[in-house]
């Protein structure tokens, strides 16, 4: 099955060059790990989630620095692994908080170009650490009719 990687430095050069719509189809992938346990995750700095209100599912979520102003963390980016699929999403968030960081999914207002650039670089530094890879869905849909 061909898979197209996209990594986040193409996402953002996407945004850089006025292509909205291929960044937003990049973004619509998703994310895979081969053999994901909780003792991997456990490892890697993951915890269970505490916002999983359905005592089913079994979620683990890992948070890290994306954008400091100074020494001072501003916006983290939350990692977020379903055990029973090993379904992965990835999200940002203003520091300590829920609130997500509203120019990270809304791409059409304001002028983020450098802070999402540096955000996309450091997301994309923590996958390949732990070795998430990124496939879009548009190509896989594609390959299989």
């Amino acid at each position: 099955m061909l898979t197209e990687e996209y990594t986040c430095e193409d996402v953002n050069q996407a945004w850089c060059f006025g292509k909205e719509e291929l960044a937003d189809s990049m973004l619509e992938g998703k994310y895979t790990k081969i053999n994901i346990t909780k003792a991997w995750l456990m490892q890697n700095g993951f915890w269970h989630s505490r916002k999983s209100h359905i005592e089913e599912l079994d979620v683990y979520t890992y948070r890290f620095p994306v954008y400091k102003y100074g020494k001072l963390t501003v916006l983290e980016g939350e990692i977020s692994v379903l055990i029973e699929d090993g379904s992965i999403d990835i999200n940002v968030y203003r520091y300590g908080t829920c609130d997500k960081y509203a120019p990270y999914y809304s791409l059409e207002y304001g002028n983020y170009e450098k802070i999402l650039h540096t955000i996309h670089e450091r997301i994309d530094r923590e996958l390949k650490r732990l070795g998430i890879n990124h496939f879009c869905m548009a190509e896989l849909l594609s390959d299989k009719n």
